[in-house]
């Protein structure tokens, strides 16, 4: 017996309609729809918008859609308990976003550290550094451009002037837009290398001297 049988004989159409549909059992239980790692494919984009999953891109694989909605939900396995969202607006945040996108955090300055004053370091903080602002240094992998024609050691045709695709840069842009306060404004600047100087000890591998540029390794103070 289906909820319509318990209609008077004068229910509205609309009212036998609404009743068989209530009295309907739904194909698959409402908690594993709502699980992230049992949930069919096509529904997660809905869980991660039920989450408030902040950083989402459609081209992801299933298990990293999977992983961050996990991530919201407090039900990541590697960080059971934590949820994503909550660490919005700090330094860690940032970092577990930055992993979505296959990005690190290499170096940090950061308000309120102290100057360091003399000898006694008690922080790491540039002298003109505005009050709560940071600045990060992150990694970024580009790919090369696929069209590019070697030669030897060189490239030539047009492609050999063409720039990395901006994808891997634009999207760690994105999580860090995810990962900041509704107060704090993000900035991207490219300055991957910077020129040896005599404090850079020479590498076992590599001898090094000025005129040469290296990884940035962090922020200059």
């Amino acid at each position: 017996m289906s909820a319509a049988d318990l209609l008077p004989p004068n229910a509205s159409d609309f009212e036998r309609a609404l009743a068989d549909v209530l009295s309907r059992q739904p194909g698959v239980p409402l908690r594993v729809q709502r699980d992230p790692y049992s949930a069919a494919a096509d529904v997660l984009p809905w869980l991660a918008a039920h989450h408030g999953v902040r950083l989402w891109f459609d081209d992801w694989a299933e298990t990293r859609k999977r992983a961050i909605i996990a991530h919201h939900a407090g039900l990541h396995p590697v960080y059971p308990g934590e949820r994503l969202g909550d660490l919005v607006g700090t330094r860690l945040g940032l970092e577990r976003y930055l992993s979505y996108v296959d990005a690190s955090l290499v170096h940090a300055l950061a308000y309120p550290a102290p100057f360091i004053v003399g000898d006694t370091a008690a922080g790491s903080r540039r002298v003109n550094q505005h009050a709560f602002t940071a600045d990060y240094l992150t990694l970024v992998v580009l790919v090369e451009n696929a069209e590019a024609m070697a030669v030897g050691g060189d490239a030539i045709g047009d492609a050999a002037v063409a720039p990395p695709d901006p994808e891997p840069i634009d999207r760690a842009l994105a999580s860090a837009r995810a990962a900041k306060g509704p107060a704090i404004a993000v900035a991207c600047h490219f300055d991957a290398r910077r020129p040896v100087t005599t404090g850079d000890a020479p590498s076992t591998a590599d001898v090094l001297s000025t005129g040469q540029f290296i990884d940035r390794l962090e922020l200059s103070a």
